[in-house]
């Protein structure tokens, strides 16, 4: 198995366990998401979906169940009418915390297995690699460095 495969398994199973977690919350890691990036603001719709990995009609769906739970709020914004705002409930922002919490020692578990050191150095190389992905195309660079090598 690659490293990348590695990566990817690492982060299904790991990921499955936060949710596994926060169920008992009634929230799964992108909800979880949602919430914490309002914290005491509000947002539009689109600025949430621009934040995470889900398309403006999978927000939509998210913040659908998130409202239906009466932990955000919709609202036009005062200065466009047809512009739409969330913000969370104070019960939004109180699950939230407890949910971050969760979420914090669930991954401080997940990479005990790890030194201190060991997992600074970690944290250094992931975001070494995902640094090529938000600063540009990596497909491009890394034919363009195959490219090269030839």
């Amino acid at each position: 198995m690659s490293a990348l495969e590695k990566i990817e398994q690492l982060a299904q199973l790991s990921g499955g366990v936060i949710d596994f977690v926060l169920r008992d919350l009634g929230l799964d890691r992108g909800e979880l998401a949602v919430l914490t990036s309002l914290g005491a603001g509000e947002m539009t719709p689109s600025a949430l979906a621009d934040l995470s990995t889900v398309t403006r009609a999978g927000m939509t769906k998210r913040l659908d169940r998130l409202e239906a739970q009466s932990l955000v709020e919709r609202s036009a914004a005062s200065a466009d009418r047809r512009q739409i705002l969330v913000r969370a409930t104070e019960a939004g922002r109180s699950i939230a915390a407890t949910g971050s919490t969760l979420r914090t020692d669930t991954e401080r578990k997940i990479l005990s297995p790890l030194s201190a050191t060991e997992q600074e150095h970690l944290e250094v190389l992931l975001t070494r690699l995902l640094a090529r992905f938000t600063e540009g195309n990596p497909v491009q660079a890394a034919g363009s460095e195959q490219g090269s090598a030839r």
